[in-house]
């Protein structure tokens, strides 16, 4: 059943001159009504039928700065920066006074001071309900570009104005954006920054830049209990996988979770609570909310290594190509991340921290070219006769087939001239060679396979040698002797 509340709309007695200061007063006339419509969503949380202070579903209404309770332009004062320094909603004590406050306050909610009751803006849990739980629509009504939103369970749905223009006639569209009540500061990469809602998606953006409100009516209800849904099966390495958490009550106001893996060398587990199995072997994961140290955790269990298939292109060492990346589940998987020399897996680049292994070079340069089988991921994680290719691998490889490029996957297509048998080389990226080049003090360079990422590039330029930094994150793809 939809709510519908009286409300005040504003009359703005200031101009933008004096508006542009820190808006912490309000002026109120005219009261409207304001529907809170119900599209049955999970959490049951109701969504106005239009943006605040818009007149029409499809207006916009005015922009507020993150945290101010009165409309502004990205410009002038912001209210919670004195000096430079941040006075409120902050983690980083380098930024000013640390409170820890991750949503706003009633008294700092444009939504709550003019509307009153329940009324609040939405957290990013409940954008991102909304997105996945309803139909999205692009329509133009009345002329204006909007999304016509529909439940999927029952016969309401609500607009939100969403594209304008950019260019004089036929240019580029842009989409509007829209506050959440989350600050970013935590875990975002905008300084001074809160969560903000465009094309569908989450970003975050400066506080003191403006973007319209789409207000919601919903409890601000505090977590009582945090469970982890459980994994029973055992992954093989490689395997990815959204840990998900059930709250109590379904209508929580703050969702944040932080994701604590006790042996990071078997299972990593990102901040959006994505696991990465990189090693054979148990850990234990653990949730925890932050507003209310409440917690709950399993333990996984990681199996081995899925050996490739061999695909024999019919070249004339007799060497034997596997058909994915190494820590690939799937064929078209990229896999898992290693730097050279290294004897362990990476979820990604951003998060390697290895150092530089001298063993690894030294006994590369006493096996005749060859990396070590010692120090050789391909050879330690799947067996007698896998390793890494060499430099002379890749270049049979790409001297005895056809090569095209994948649109599909953005990967490069190897077909064998000789028994049309066939690899892909995915993603297009780097890929370690068995080579080392040379060392520059403290600089260690290896050699990797570089496969263009461009459709567009030729084959000439898309296969190529490069030296890169042994420390690098890059993949893997086996070769087999028999």
């Amino acid at each position: 059943m939809n709510v519908k509340i009286n409300v005040l709309k504003w009359a703005i007695l200031i101009c933008f001159a004096v508006a542009s200061g820190c808006h912490k007063e309000t002026y109120k006339d005219d009261p409207k009504e304001l529907e809170a419509v119900d599209l049955g969503l999970p959490s049951g949380t109701l969504w106005a039928s239009q943006n605040l202070l818009a007149d029409r579903p499809w207006a916009l209404g005015k922009t507020f700065r993150w945290g101010e309770t009165q409309p502004g332009e990205s410009s002038g004062e912001y209210c919670f920066l004195e000096d430079g320094k941040l006075t409120k909603y902050n983690f980083d004590e380098a930024q000013g006074v640390v409170d820890s406050r991750y949503i706003l306050e009633p008294e700092d909610d444009a939504a709550t001071v003019i509307l009153g009751d329940k009324w609040r803006l939405p957290t990013i849990w409940e954008f991102e309900e909304l997105r996945d739980s309803c139909h999205w629509k692009r329509e133009r009504i009345n002329g204006e570009v909007c999304y016509v939103v529909s439940s999927k369970v029952n016969d309401n749905s609500i607009i939100i104005p969403t594209h304008k223009p950019v260019g004089l006639f036929h240019g580029p569209i842009q989409e509007y954006g829209y506050w959440t009540n989350c600050v970013s500061s935590n875990d975002g990469d905008v300084l001074n920054g809160a969560w903000f809602w465009s094309n569908r998606e989450l970003a975050d953006m400066k506080r003191a830049l403006s973007a319209f409100l789409r207000p919601v009516y919903a409890e601000r209800s505090l977590v009582e209990n945090v469970s982890i849904k459980t994994l029973d099966k055992p992954f093989p390495v490689g395997t990815k996988k959204q840990m998900a958490i059930e709250f109590s009550p379904v209508d929580a106001l703050d969702k944040r979770i932080e994701w604590i893996s006790d042996a990071e060398n078997v299972v990593f587990i990102d901040k959006k609570g994505v696991i990465t199995g990189l090693a054979p072997g148990v850990a234990k994961i653990t949730a925890v909310s932050p507003p209310s140290n409440l917690k709950d955790e399993i333990g996984l269990k990681i199996i081995d290594y899925i050996i490739p298939e061999k695909v024999d292109l019919g070249l004339p060492s007799g060497k034997l190509w596997a058909d994915r990346n190494l820590g690939a589940v799937n064929v078209g998987d990229e896999g898992l991340f290693y730097v050279w020399g290294g004897t362990r897996a990476w979820a990604s680049k951003n998060d390697i921290s290895e150092v530089f292994n001298s063993e690894a070079f030294a006994g590369q340069a006493s096996s005749g070219g060859q990396l070590s089988l010692k120090y050789d991921m391909a050879a330690l994680s799947l067996g007698e006769g896998w390793h890494i290719p060499s430099r002379e691998d890749f270049n049979e490889l790409a001297a005895n087939c056809d090569i095209g490029w994948v649109p599909e996957n953005g990967g490069w297509r190897f077909t064998s001239k000789i028994n049309g048998k066939e690899i892909v080389l995915m993603p297009a990226y780097h890929l370690w060679t068995s080579a080392y080049d040379q060392v520059y003090s403290s600089f260690n360079y290896a050699e990797a396979y570089c496969t263009a990422t461009s459709s567009n590039a030729s084959v000439e330029k898309a296969i190529a040698f490069q030296k890169v930094s042994s420390l690098e994150g890059m993949h893997i793809r086996p070769v087999f002797d028999p």
